[in-house]
């Protein structure tokens, strides 16, 4: 089966559409598509792929070949085999021969060729193993969504060279997920993201979301290239650059050194590269690879905050496996629900099982609460440390709109994992945290200490704390720095 997901596919590009018949994608790949060399047509090799590298050094190396090489008709007609309607990823074999459909234009050129080389190295093969190892795994899910937006299915490799099919993959300028969404745009594609979830986790949630960015930028610039420069860097940039150098090809564009950023003047080429080895991986030495089993999963609701371990074992499975099938969750438990109740991923086949063993567990015991009543000068920071949790969670459940203003006297609900004893250890954290001044009105600040805390503590306003220590505007304060607090006011203030 695992073979069937990542076919070892030859490399011969034809142009019949993978659905038989007219093909209604959006920007689908034309039938053919011929490329003379010095007035000369570059002809592909009949004797078949054992020859392509001969073929690529003479007609690649110096001028791009767009498009799937020979069409359907003569390819079919050299090997004497019959008609062919495949999908990306499946297998067709005459003799040693198979056949690699490709539904966005490709182009092989120095900078593809680089990557080939690239991703064959030491260093490269590294990864891209692990990103073959865990395609089956996602591979099948993006595919079926593109297919049912009507996209070119061969864009789901865009998710490879963003993450390596990695969920958790988090990039230093704050990109998240499988495809890879920064804040804002996930955002603007419906991706929330608070304390409890960040679906841009969800691999099918964020793949719809990609799939529909992906067919606006193509709606813009009618080209998948494009398309594809402008979901590395932004629609803004690369409109602005095409401007600038008066064309709108992304081959022509990225001759310009100064066009876009290097890793998007290569995103395209190593996309084409990504694709070439990924359909056929045992051509260019990627073989004995483990692959990942692909993901098989049921949905079911839960109506409550609800304890990981609770849905695991009602299940049937461990907490980790849960996890695993829902990256999307940042914590130990599933969100707050609102108007509809939350579906979380079990493994296949066990919904029945999960729905009757729910049943049977109480409320109560799905996840412990605990009747907190503030005291006079507690802040919420000290509240959520003392339990062990969050400041968000609590005023989530609690509809606290402002951290800063809670009234002493009110008693509030915690979350608390199902089985944990909090009591003792919140009573033990509120003992040993005490706020004293020294003799010469100072106070040494402790670790987990905010100027919040220590404003609230003492009954001084926090910009009388900056003030009187010259202080940035941040507040920034550091344990073990000395902290100069004039005499307290009658009330804490607020």
């Amino acid at each position: 089966m695992k073979k069937a997901v990542l076919t070892a596919l030859m490399l011969v590009f034809t142009a019949t559409s993978v659905y038989g018949g007219s093909d209604n994608r959006v920007g689908a790949a034309p039938h053919h598509i011929t490329r003379a060399l010095g007035g000369n047509s570059c002809e592909w090799p009949s004797e078949g792929p054992s020859s392509f590298t001969l073929w690529e050094e003479l007609c690649v190396i110096e001028n791009p070949v767009s498009g799937h090489g020979p069409d359907q008709q003569s390819w079919q007609s050299a090997n004497h085999t019959g008609n062919i309607t495949l999908s990306p990823y499946s297998l067709h074999k005459n003799s040693a021969q198979g056949v690699a459909e490709y539904d966005i234009p490709l182009v092989v050129n120095k900078r593809v060729l680089y990557y080939l080389r690239h991703f064959q190295s030491k260093k490269g093969r590294k990864f891209f193993t692990k990103w073959l190892a865990r395609s089956p795994r996602y591979l099948p899910m993006a595919v079926e969504i593109l297919r049912e937006e009507g996209l070119p299915e061969d864009l789901a490799f865009i998710a490879m060279i963003e993450s390596g099919f990695n969920p958790r993959a988090y990039s230093s300028a704050r990109a998240v997920g499988v495809w890879q969404f920064m804040p804002r745009t996930g955002r603007h594609f419906g991706l929330h993201s608070n304390w409890w979830v960040d679906e841009r986790r969800d691999p099918e949630k964020a793949t719809r979301a990609a799939a529909k960015y992906l067919k606006i930028l193509y709606k813009r610039f009618n080209s998948w290239e494009l398309a594809a420069a402008s979901y590395n860097a932004g629609e803004g940039r690369v409109a602005k650059a095409l401007r600038r150098y008066k064309t709108d090809d992304y081959w022509e564009l990225v001759k310009h050194r100064r066009s876009l950023k290097l890793e998007t003047r290569d995103y395209v080429p190593k996309l084409m590269a990504a694709m070439m080895i990924a359909k056929n991986p045992e051509h260019y030495g990627f073989t004995g690879i483990d692959y990942e089993e692909p993901i098989y999963y049921d949905k079911a609701a839960v109506n409550q905050p609800t304890d990981l371990r609770v849905i695991a074992r009602a299940a049937g499975t461990t907490a980790k496996e849960i996890r695993r099938l829902n990256p999307e969750l940042k914590r130990w438990l599933t969100p707050p629900v609102g108007n509809a109740p939350y579906e979380i991923r079990i493994p296949e086949g066990s919904l029945a099982a999960y729905t009757s063993n729910m049943e049977k567990i109480p409320r109560r015991e799905r996840l412990e609460f605990h009747r907190h009543k503030i005291r006079r000068g507690e802040s919420l920071w000290d509240i959520a440390r003392g339990y062990r949790t969050g400041i968000k969670p609590i005023m989530e459940l609690n509809n606290i709109k402002n951290a800063r203003k809670i009234r002493a006297g009110k008693t509030i609900m915690i979350p608390v994992r199902a089985g944990t004893v909090v009591t003792k250890n919140y009573r033990k954290y509120k003992r040993t945290k005490k706020y004293t001044k020294n003799s010469k009105g100072t106070y040494t600040i402790k670790n987990g200490d905010t100027l919040w805390d220590i404003s609230r503590a003492f009954g001084v306003g926090i910009n009388d704390l900056k003030k009187w220590n010259k202080l940035p505007k941040s507040g920034r304060i550091r344990a073990g720095e000395r902290l100069y607090i004039k005499e307290a006011r009658l009330s804490p203030s607020r």
